[in-house]
């Protein structure tokens, strides 16, 4: 898969660009895995697996954990804090959480 990072956030890349990156991720893909894709972009079927309640549980800790280790000063936690800041609950839900980890 090819790394999509941009460092200039005021300057998007060319759309044209994205589109033939994309086209491109996809004529790599085997008719399988692009099939799939496709089917979930739709709608017609989802490729998340059902998770085991223990290990989901496992992994909310340790997402939190994660968190707790960040430092308060470090630019990776300032989007979550400035949740916080603005008393967004969603941010605490199990549901978004468990997206945030997927």
């Amino acid at each position: 898969m090819t790394d999509l990072t941009f460092s200039d956030e005021t300057n998007p890349p060319d759309p044209k660009y994205v589109e033939q990156l994309v086209a491109k991720e996809l004529f790599d893909m085997d008719h399988r895995e692009r099939e799939a894709v496709m089917e979930e972009l739709h709608g017609v079927r989802s490729l998340t697996v059902t998770e085991n309640p223990a290990e989901e549980l496992q992994y909310l800790q340790a997402l939190q954990e994660e968190l707790n280790n960040i430092s308060n000063t470090d630019e990776l936690k300032r989007p979550f804090l400035q949740a916080m800041a603005m008393g967004s609950e969603f941010i605490h839900t199990r549901d978004f959480r468990i997206k945030f980890l997927r």
